[in-house]
């Protein structure tokens, strides 16, 4: 039976993917098809070229010392907030970027935006994704097509930019003839593709946001953010009965820009995992035992009436 992992999108939060990963490696839970959004994206493609948790740790504490990326990530360390899209009103309103909103698809230019992301995937950025050592995919979305595309094949670097690219924040990257952003807008966890992709058992893992209420309700924008916030959530929410089982970290208190806190996530993912690794074998033991598929079936049939676009 292949089991599959899907990474879940949320910024910083998702170090405690790797976190997972540790626990599920040395109970001996293996991985035959890897997918993930946004920040999960990384993870899956790293993971994917080199099996190994402590690798992936280790390679992402040092990247994360990388003297670009610590200057790229002092412009959203400036005005830390909850939401992504609260930060890109906090930057118009101190006056830094007003210019660029207009003029460009996003605060970071496509130049620095793929340096940086260049660094953190340095060991896997020229490979093509169809030739890693798990079957894997990234999501993303058609900004104009408004259609979820799985990306399967092609290079690395551009598949995880566009799975990454945050709306207003980073611009969307062109792939195939598709101008492509952040994948967790539609999907924020990739479970269906795990199916689509062979798997039989899939695990999702949620790094996403508490619910609990946000910053002051200011103005119109703060609405417009705030009710945004809550559709991504019930969204996500109302997808969870896609999964054989889902691990929830106790992260929703870290913004998505906490990469300064990379220790304590890292451990709330150990934590997590390890709390219902019981509970996760004793359902991969029942899933080998029924003849079928019941989840896999529905979140195929889910993935029809989606219709997304694989490329």
């Amino acid at each position: 039976m292949k089991i599959g992992l899907a990474l879940g999108g949320g910024g910083a939060r998702g170090i405690a993917h790797i976190g997972v990963l540790k626990v599920l490696e040395e109970e001996g839970i293996d991985i035959s098809v890897i997918c993930g959004t946004s920040i999960g994206s990384i993870i899956a493609v790293k993971y994917a070229y080199n099996p190994n948790w402590k690798a992936l740790w280790d390679d992402i504490r040092e990247v994360l010392k990388d003297e670009y990326l610590v200057k790229l990530s002092l412009l959203f360390k400036e005005k830390a907030t909850r939401n992504p899209l609260k930060q890109i009103l906090e930057f118009i309103r101190i006056g830094k970027t007003f210019a660029r909103m207009f003029t460009s698809r996003g605060i970071v230019n496509l130049d620095d935006y793929k340096t940086g992301m260049g660094v953190i995937l340095k060991d896997v950025k020229d490979k093509n994704i169809e030739d890693l050592n798990l079957k894997t995919a990234v999501t993303s979305v058609d900004i104009e097509s408004g259609k979820e595309v799985i990306i399967t094949r092609g290079k690395v670097l551009d598949a995880v930019c566009a799975s990454s690219a945050i709306p207003g924040i980073f611009p969307p990257i062109e792939v195939k003839g598709r101008l492509l952003i952040d994948g967790g807008w539609i999907d924020v966890i990739p479970s269906t593709v795990c199916y689509l992709l062979g798997a039989d058992f899939v695990i999702g893992v949620n790094v996403g946001k508490d619910i609990e209420r946000g910053e002051k309700i200011r103005n119109s924008m703060d609405v417009i953010l705030r009710a945004d916030e809550i559709a991504r959530f019930f969204l996500c929410e109302m997808r969870m009965d896609e999964m054989d089982f889902v691990i929830e970290p106790d992260i929703g208190c870290y913004y998505w820009n906490d990469f300064d806190k990379i220790e304590e996530i890292f451990e709330k993912g150990i934590i997590a995992t390890k709390k219902v690794i019981s509970r996760i074998k004793r359902k991969i033991w029942m899933k080998r035992m029924l003849l079928i598929n019941r989840k896999k079936e529905q979140a195929l049939k889910t993935l029809k009436k989606i219709d997304p676009v694989v490329i």
